[in-house]
């Protein structure tokens, strides 16, 4: 089976991972089941360790030790948390799979315009379920679940369709980030209609983080090519004059429709912004008592404030302890202050920028959720140790090449010397 084929069942893989929470909506309105998405990733991937082997499938010994670490952590939690079980071993199983699915599927993808399709296919099929959903245009079929929320003793409703509404973001990254790429008709129309779509949605949905991680993209990817110029440089001035001249035309309606989401940014209380703060310094209150080091769940938490945390760093160190938590900043922040440093540099491709961005929205989403096992979270840590792992094959390539270019120069000067 020739590298292609085996980039389909990577892709497949991927998909799969990225549509769970879309599979799961939709099998529930018609068969009122849940498809077992987590079941069909490892069979493809065992179907890849056969054909093609481990160097194809798995990580380096470093992205594998630390992933092994990352396990070691959470499964030493089922022991030392009282009210997690064995059940647990599938969540940290299901994580570790979709690490590396994003790992395989962003070290041997040919090109950006290879992997911008299944991008686009998640995103137009993710964009087109949420705006029909929260515009109740097909209730009977795409329905959605109401949320009350009170402000000044007045109930809103808060609509929430395929996952919860703060995780919404992440199934949306794949499409918002083809964004960042080279202008191409259909591409870039579907990019339009995913983006605005996805802007629709997350405003309708009333989801504070996932509306600034969208919009921060469309930053990024509009500045991209200052470091990337072959990304387009025209999107530097066209983009915010068409984001201008949109906001423009369509204020009254934009107004109308962000009324809910205007409301929650002026919200201050313990469970919106103060929170999220409190629980990320509640890791830095425990970190340094070894007690703490061995998984202690979210017990002392809840009888503090009523909530888990919400700050993915905290909820990793309390679910997985210290060696989880370590596990996690090595696969995770390690590698972005990396790309971050090649992107600065001029040193990545379209295809590594358009990754890249996707990771930094992903990594962002996480800081104010509890998600310490979402496939998503792990997906795209799997990506960016991808990207690098793929840059370092593509350096090594272009470095045998050029050795082998200039030894031929030389031979043909030896055998050929010019004539004086």
């Amino acid at each position: 089976m020739d590298q292609q084929k085996l980039h389909i069942l990577a892709t497949t893989a991927f998909v799969l991972i990225t549509l769970d929470s879309l599979m799961v909506y939709i099998g529930k309105q018609i068969a009122a089941t849940i498809l077992p998405v987590n079941m069909i990733v490892p069979l493809i991937l065992a179907i890849l360790l056969v054909i093609k082997g481990k160097n194809y499938l798995l990580p380096d010994k470093t992205n594998l030790t630390w992933l092994a670490i990352a396990v070691l952590g959470f499964t030493s939690g089922i022991f030392t948390i009282s009210e997690l079980g064995f059940p647990r071993l599938f969540e940290i199983g299901s994580a570790a799979t979709a690490f590396i699915t994003g790992y395989i599927f962003a070290k041997w993808v040919k090109d950006e315009n290879e992997a911008a399709k299944p991008l686009m296919l998640i995103g137009v099929l993710y964009t087109t379920v949420c705006v029909i959903a929260v515009s109740k245009i097909l209730p009977q079929y795409f329905p959605i679940i109401i949320k009350l929320w009170a402000h000044n003793g007045q109930l809103i409703e808060r609509p929430e369709v395929t996952t919860d509404q703060n995780f919404q973001i992440f199934y949306l990254i794949p499409g918002i980030i083809i964004f960042s790429l080279p202008f191409q008709k259909i591409r870039f129309s579907l990019a339009i209609y995913i983006l605005l779509g996805s802007l629709y949605a997350l405003a309708a949905l009333q989801t504070r983080s996932g509306l600034l991680i969208a919009l921060g993209l469309v930053f990024l990817a509009t500045i991209s090519p200052i470091w990337a110029k072959t990304l387009g440089k025209w999107k530097l001035y066209v983009i915010p004059a068409l984001g201008l001249l949109i906001a423009i035309i369509f204020l009254p309606s934009i107004l109308n429709l962000a009324s809910g989401i205007i409301i929650r940014f002026t919200e201050t209380d313990y469970s919106t912004g103060l929170g999220r703060l409190h629980s990320f310094l509640y890791l830095f209150e425990k970190i340094y008592n070894p007690i703490w080091w061995l998984p202690q769940g979210n017990k002392e938490f809840l009888e503090l404030t009523g909530n888990i945390p919400h700050a993915n760093p905290t909820a990793v160190f309390l679910d997985g302890g210290m060696f989880a938590l370590v596990a996690w900043v090595a696969l995770t922040i390690v590698p972005l202050l990396k790309l971050s440093k090649q992107f600065m540099k001029s040193k990545l491709d379209n295809l590594a920028v358009m990754l890249f961005l996707g990771a930094i929205g992903a990594f962002l989403a996480q800081l104010s959720l509890n998600v310490p096992l979402m496939d998503q979270v792990w997906l795209w840590a799997g990506i960016t140790n991808g990207i690098l792992a793929r840059n370092k094959i593509n350096t090594y390539k272009n470095t045998h090449a050029r050795t082998e270019t200039n030894s031929k120069i030389s031979n043909n000067n030896e055998r050929y010397p010019k004539l004086r």
